[in-house]
């Protein structure tokens, strides 16, 4: 096996690996302490991220490049590596102490929970911490090594789990605030854990290369290569911010206290979300599959190119419609299954049918960065941003429409986000999708939602109050087994 498709595979099986555990985590702190306290941690996370994403600077992508360069030509990376290292180095340390200065003046000026300020004050050593990992990620990307830092994000997982489970374990009884700080400490002893066990791998690498030195200038390709890369993160990590203001000082707007709409955000950010973006997991890999594959197609074959694009947009829509009404008929009970919350079924209504448009935008997403277009994905996630927060603005701030108009808010935004995406990959590529490849998925996923109650019916004598989940097991398989009597679906697409 050639290195890309041991790193791809690696890549994939550590996400997975990732989302099961971070599920299962959520699973516990959700029945243990509620939702209020991981409100309280997502309201004040973008904040951080977003300090985390300047303090990186695009180095993963900029690195990954340069080292692959470097390695191409049989020079030694020592230069690049320090360069970047002192880049991060001084911007974490110079981002850490404006934040310690202002920030804590922005959430009073915008009249935030006063119970943010200790959260976000836990999380300053991951300023540092953060951008010095994605360094060391970028390093071995670069080298198609991806063993170490996906064994990294593993470890970190592992250690922020048994950190935060101990914390609540101990203290599961404490004030919710105080419970937000022990979600905020257990994210950060992960993070150290998994920088210093990636450290030493990378240490290791570091004495095993043996090749002559580099004396090239490096810095202004450098942050050629990853300012652009920062910039269209830095729109992502904003969006976010006005999000965890927008929403919750919505609500509290409305009547709910600070608790209510703490809690309330929880529910949606962290627990809604959670359970519809798993089964992400493939579209991801997909999308992440799609970049070089496209980009070998996108010069020498424009009608494999077409084919190309029109089969991933297909079998991406093949499987998210089943998934969808999956969630539409059965997201509320599963809720209530997994995380012990109710009165939810609207939310994940409205979610589901947004799902298939977040399924469908991260292959198009793909697409279109293995045809060179980023700066069309940048445009389009402004757009979406965009659309969100004055939709969150509307139908949470102007009127009280509470979850039901986030759930609103995000699909609409998805929607049009995806909508962008495939307009204008179908200006740029000009494939076209049969019209009963679109047709019979639909009305067998409706089939598909309409049987899932009464097929959890029939096997509730066998599974109990969990079968939902071999129901739906069941009919996604009857599912697949009919598009492919019916010829819609061939195995052969995926090549």
């Amino acid at each position: 096996m050639n290195r890309f498709l041991k790193g791809t595979l690696i890549l994939f099986l550590s996400g997975i690996i990732l989302k099961i555990l971070g599920f299962f985590y959520q699973i516990y702190v959700v029945r243990t302490i509620g939702t209020e306290a991981l409100g309280l941690v997502n309201m004040v996370f973008p904040y951080y991220i977003t300090l985390v994403t300047i303090a990186t600077m695009g180095m993963p992508l900029a690195i990954s490049r340069l080292v692959a360069k470097g390695e191409a030509r049989g020079v030694n990376t020592g230069k690049i590596m320090r360069t970047a290292f002192a880049v991060v180095l001084i911007l974490s340390v110079s981002l850490t102490f404006l934040a310690v200065m202002i920030l804590p003046k922005v959430f009073v000026y915008l009249e935030f929970d006063t119970r943010l300020r200790w959260c976000f004050y836990i999380m300053l050593p991951g300023i540092t911490i953060v951008p010095l990992c994605s360094v060391m990620r970028g390093y071995f990307q670069g080298k198609q090594k991806m063993l170490a830092p996906s064994a990294g994000q593993i470890i970190e997982q592992l250690s922020r789990i048994t950190c935060g489970v101990g914390l609540i374990y101990c203290f599961s009884g404490a004030y919710q605030g105080y419970l937000a700080l022990f979600l905020a400490a257990a994210m950060m002893m992960g993070e150290f854990v998994g920088a210093t066990s990636l450290g030493l791998w990378y240490i290791r690498e570091r004495r095993l290369e043996k090749l002559p030195k580099n004396d090239e200038a490096v810095l202004g390709e450098m942050l050629s290569l990853g300012v652009p890369a920062t910039l269209t993160r830095l729109t992502s990590s904003v969006d976010l911010i006005l999000e965890a203001w927008l929403l919750p000082k919505g609500l509290v707007r409305w009547g709910y206290t600070n608790s209510q709409s703490a809690t309330l955000y929880g529910q949606i950010n962290s627990v809604c979300f959670t359970l519809i973006s798993l089964p992400g997991v493939l579209t991801n890999a997909l999308a992440t599959m799609l970049i070089p594959s496209i980009a070998s197609l996108s010069v020498s074959n424009s009608g494999r190119l077409k084919e190309k694009c029109a089969n991933a947009l297909l079998v991406t829509y093949m499987f998210a419609l089943p998934v969808a009404a999956i969630f539409y008929v059965g997201g509320g009970e599963l809720l209530r299954l997994i995380y012990h919350l109710d009165g939810l079924d609207m939310i994940m209504q409205i979610l589901a049918i947004g799902a298939v448009f977040i399924y469908l935008g991260q292959t198009a997403v793909g697409i279109l960065q293995g045809l060179g277009e980023n700066k069309l994905v940048f445009v389009t996630n402004m757009g979406g941003s965009f659309a969100k927060i004055m939709l969150i603005y509307l139908l949470i701030w102007q009127r009280n429409g509470a979850l039901v108009g986030a759930a609103l808010a995000f699909s609409g935004a998805y929607f049009l986000q995806c909508l962008g995406n495939i307009f204008l990959l179908h200006h740029r590529v000009g494939f076209t999708l049969p019209f009963n490849k679109l047709f019979v998925p639909l009305v067998l996923s409706v089939i598909v939602g309409r049987l899932l109650l009464p097929a959890s019916a029939l096997l509730s004598p066998i599974f109990g109050a969990w079968a939902i989940i071999p129901a739906a097991v069941i009919l996604a398989l009857v599912y697949l087994s009919l598009l492919i009597v019916f010829r819609i679906f061939s195995f052969k697409m995926l090549s």
